[in-house]
This record gives structure tokens, C-alpha cells and sequence, in this order.
């Protein structure tokens, strides 16, 4: 491939991406479910800005503050119209809301082996 074709075929791709055509790629399910680990304020910052973006979901919170936890939940309610699931733990949130054995579930279990106790970010 020449540049010229190179250029012209990268240009269409980021087009049809940009412009919403769904690429197969995405055509199973084009919301993002996300897992919020602290629901503290600046959780919520990037929750609210994730669901203005449009795309996404909440669909699971863990705050070992049972207070910013219940606090964050009311408020992703609010915005989303479902409540997120609540965990006291992160751990309970990767093992009870990521399935099969996705590239996430593997990169959070590392951590955990090598004896941390919070989240690696």
C-alpha cells in the first residue's frame, strides 16, 4: 500500500468512527458498562463527565466510606435512571460484576497476588 492509499483509507476509518456508523466492531452493545471504584467527589467528577459523554453506564460503585458509597449511589441514580450496584470492596466489584475471563478481570487480579490491598490507579 502507497502512502496516498494509506492516508485516503485511514482518513474513511476515522470518519465513519467519528460520524457514528456503527463498525462491527461495536455492534454488539455500544454502551460502556463502567465500575466506579470511589464514589468520594472526585468519583463522581468523572462518573457525571463519563455520563455526559454519552455511551456509558454506571453499573456498579465501591467506597469503603459507607457514606460517599450511599451518597454516590443516590446521585448516579439519579442522573442514570438505575441504581448502580453497591460494594464496601472493590475486590466484590471485580468478582461479582465482570464476567468471563475479560482482559479487566485479569489486570485487577494482579494486584491482589502481589498483596496490595487497593486498587492499583
Amino acid at each position: 500500500m502507497n502512502r496516498r492509499a494509506f492516508i485516503k483509507q485511514s482518513s474513511l476509518a476515522t470518519a465513519a468512527i467519528a460520524s457514528g456508523m456503527r463498525t462491527p466492531l461495536f455492534a454488539r452493545d455500544s454502551t460502556l458498562k463502567i465500575g466506579l471504584i470511589g464514589s468520594g467527589w472526585y468519583g463522581l467528577v468523572i462518573a457525571k463527565a463519563a455520563l455526559q459523554a454519552g455511551g456509558v453506564e454506571i453499573v456498579a460503585v465501591s467506597d469503603v466510606d459507607s457514606e460517599h458509597l450511599k451518597n454516590g449511589v443516590k446521585e448516579l441514580e439519579a442522573l442514570q435512571g438505575t441504581p448502580p450496584r453497591a460494594f464496601k470492596d472493590y475486590r466484590d466489584l471485580n468478582e461479582k460484576t465482570i464476567t468471563g475471563n475479560s482482559s479487566a478481570k485479569q489486570l485487577l487480579a494482579r494486584p491482589y497476588r502481589a498483596g496490595y490491598t487497593r486498587p492499583p490507579f
